[in-house]
């Protein structure tokens, strides 16, 4: 019964992480501490090669499968979102300061969740 609920679980995952995937970040944050980073960094590239598998929690479960999926080569940690800037590049910071961006987004995740929920 229970390995039936994991492998339900998983599926959900797995198709969660698809149709965000549609976004196509250029970066990927999951919310650990910041001092964790060599050992994410670590795991990560563990992760990449199939020798880690992921623990329950969303960050390596959302994050790791997103990330490798995006083929991006790492994972960045963060705790607080005031400290954002110093993760990003580049034009990357013009789609934490433009309203009309984050409103599109928000919108798109909600239309998402609203077609996932039914």
């Amino acid at each position: 019964m229970l390995s039936g609920v994991l492998r339900d679980t998983t599926t959900e995952i797995e198709l969660f992480v698809k149709n965000i995937a549609q976004f196509k970040t250029t970066k990927i944050v999951v919310e650990l501490k910041t001092w964790s980073q060599p050992k994410v960094d670590s795991l990560y590239n563990e992760y990449l090669k199939g020798n880690y598998e992921l623990p329950i929690y969303e960050s390596y479960q959302a994050g790791f499968r997103l990330a490798k999926l995006l083929k991006h080569t790492k994972v960045y940690c963060i705790d607080v979102w005031g400290n954002i800037d110093e993760y990003l590049e580049g034009d990357n910071r013009n789609v934490f300061k433009s309203k009309a961006r984050k409103l599109s987004l928000l919108e798109k995740l909600q239309e998402f969740s609203e077609t996932y929920n039914e």
